[in-house]
């Protein structure tokens, strides 16, 4: 079967998966106003990021992925703001 008859993203493997997982753990996210607190709301643990982590496991400023363990609690992140 060819991949255009399985739909765009099939047949891609996990490569293309590990690719934008990659792209992520690599690069520096930061939220709307670095100075600023969020919360993780989602399951992730921040203990997987190199942030200034809060005692209240609130973040501040940008978030870089040290491990991609920190995505085993799931694939979406959601943050609020303080």
């Amino acid at each position: 079967m060819s991949a255009s008859a399985q739909g765009p993203w099939r047949g891609q493997g996990p490569t293309l998966e590990a690719a934008f997982a990659d792209a992520w753990n690599n690069a520096k996210h930061g939220g709307a106003e670095p100075n600023k607190e969020y919360k993780i709301i989602t399951r992730q643990s921040p203990t997987y990021l190199s942030a200034n982590i809060q005692k209240d496991g609130r973040v501040k400023g940008d978030l870089h992925v040290t491990s991609p363990a920190f995505w085993d609690a799931g694939k979406y992140l959601i943050l609020v703001r303080d």
